[in-house]
């Protein structure tokens, strides 16, 4: 596996093992209308122009294949996504984008960071020593979402 910056030419893969992860880690976590939503508004239009935007956003790959990927907003202290395809979780690429990312932070002085987590991924960073502050209703396109703010001191 490799970790490497993302391009636009991979939103359609990342999109597409997305769609398929979302609705299995959430369902014991959000209703189906919420999952719908999230699924649904998850587009490469919208990857793409992330990409292009002030995020920093890394892919794992094995043999071709995107199987994570994980942004960062340098500006605001904040890492904004992490995914891994369903069926590569368990196997340390989780850990090792999101240690990419950190170091990426780090790299430019920042020494707090905050996450605004899907409640289905809060144990995840817990395991990575982020604390939680408190829960928070986001609007997501439109949907008000239940997610988890979290920080660590780098």
């Amino acid at each position: 596996m490799q970790i490497r910056k993302a391009t636009i030419n991979d939103a359609e893969q990342i999109i597409s093992f997305k769609k398929k992860t979302i609705p299995i880690c959430a369902k014991n976590y959000y209703s189906k209308d919420i999952i719908d939503h999230w699924t649904n508004n998850s587009t490469a239009e919208h990857l793409i122009e992330s990409i292009k935007s002030d995020r920093v956003r890394f892919v794992a790959e094995e043999e071709g294949k995107i199987i994570g990927e994980a942004s960062l907003n340098k500006e605001k202290n904040s890492i904004k996504t992490l995914y891994v395809d369903i069926d590569f979780q368990g196997k340390g690429i989780g850990k090792a984008l999101f240690q990419k990312c950190e170091d990426e932070l780090k790299k430019n002085g920042i020494k707090k960071v905050e996450i605004i987590a899907a409640l289905c991924s809060e144990s995840f960073y817990a395991s990575r020593g982020y604390k939680k502050i408190k829960n928070k209703l986001i609007d997501f396109f439109g949907m008000k979402m239940e997610n988890v703010i979290m920080e660590k001191e780098l």
